[in-house]
């Protein structure tokens, strides 16, 4: 795999020297070492490592490459079950995409990441990106895409992005314009994509606490659940003045088009590209710093329907401004065929407990 990669890190700056730009490296080396213990108090271990490396070219201030280099390995029981976003191995073109600018206009083609919602977990105007409920914020590959954006004014800003697929049902397509209104940002938004055509509303804004309101509406769908349906999110943030600070963040997700808790259909979820499977949802994570070095978070993910639930401590420690620790669990607390323990797993890894280690180092 070593091989692999630096023959591809090698191309991709040859190519830029020959074209005048002057290529910056920078990246990351990841190592997570995970324990899963399941329901009969079985163990089984894996390990997860990734090489992640960026090559920023820019040829003028106009144009500009941008390459992300994955390389990735596991072993275990990581073979078997895909956690978080494990089940990519080998090596990649994790981004690539060019940006062209010219005055107010930007285009941006190729291998990206396209997120429109202000949302931390829960994210109802996002067709593009997943989401891990594991880890709400994982460094997910991109979208091949092609993105238009212009600047309307100082505060304001129209999208426009296509993924293109062999036929145009299953292609996306999306228009978004963001602007600010009394210290209040504004999100306007319509998207198609296979399920169907919604348009999305969205407004945030810091008033000591931090509140956001997302909602779209299918106009259009083949799928009753779907069509002429909602799907609403509520969050707030606030930072408690206690000791160095202790930050609390919280999400209500009531999605209309989501399956009833007793009718699941683990099959159309993956088809529609579902994020979650049910129609209410809370989320709520606190995280405080201890000091410059160490810090303690906690979340906690419920469905609201079938009770499941997955609770998550950790410790984050630094010992140098590029090295990060994390030592932490995800504890499941789910019935059997709930989402958070779904039949389609094997009873082996069903509802199990997992504890890690997280080791990351920045170059």
């Amino acid at each position: 795999m070593i091989k692999k990669i630096v023959v591809i890190i090698f191309i991709p700056i040859l190519l830029a020297s020959l074209y005048g730009a002057n290529p910056a490296l920078s990246g990351y080396i990841e190592g997570r070492y995970f324990v899963l213990i399941n329901r009969d108090n079985d163990s089984y271990q894996s390990l997860w490592s990734r090489a992640v490396i960026d090559i920023d070219a820019r040829v003028n201030q106009n144009a500009k490459l941008f390459i992300r280099i994955r390389g990735e390995e596991t072993s275990g029981f990581l073979n078997k079950i895909s956690l978080i976003g494990s089940s990519k191995k080998g090596v990649s073109f994790d981004r690539f995409y060019f940006d062209l600018n010219r005055q107010n206009l930007r285009l941006r083609v190729g291998k990206q990441i396209i997120s429109w919602s202000f949302g931390y977990i829960f994210r109802p105007m996002d067709v593009f990106m997943p989401v891990s409920v594991y880890e709400p914020t994982f460094d997910f590959s991109g979208i091949n895409s092609i993105k238009l954006s212009a600047r309307t004014g100082r505060l304001s800003q129209f999208d426009a992005v296509m993924v293109p697929e062999e036929g145009y049902k299953n292609s996306k397509f999306a228009f978004r314009l963001i602007t600010n209104i009394a210290e209040a940002d504004l999100l306007l938004n319509y998207s198609h994509y296979k399920v169907g055509d919604f348009l999305g509303l969205a407004l945030k804004r810091d008033m000591g606490i931090g509140v956001w309101i997302e909602s779209i509406y299918f106009i259009d769908s083949d799928i009753d659940r779907y069509k002429n349906n909602f799907n609403t999110l509520v969050g707030f943030d606030y930072t408690f003045p206690v000791g160095n600070g202790l930050y609390f963040l919280t999400e209500y997700n009531h999605d209309q088009t989501g399956f009833e808790s007793d009718n699941y259909s683990f099959k159309s979820a993956i088809a529609e590209e579902r994020k979650f499977l049910g129609r209410n949802y809370l989320f709520s994570m606190i995280n405080y710093p201890l000091n410059n070095k160490y810090s303690i978070s906690v979340f906690c993910v419920s469905n609201l329907d079938d009770k499941s639930t997955i609770f998550s401590p950790s410790l984050s420690y630094n010992p140098r401004i590029n090295i990060t620790v994390n030592f932490g669990a995800y504890f499941n607390f789910s019935k059997d065929g709930t989402e958070f323990a779904p039949n389609i797993l094997s009873k082996s890894y069903r509802g199990a407990h997992y504890l890690y280690i997280f080791i990351k180092t920045y170059f």
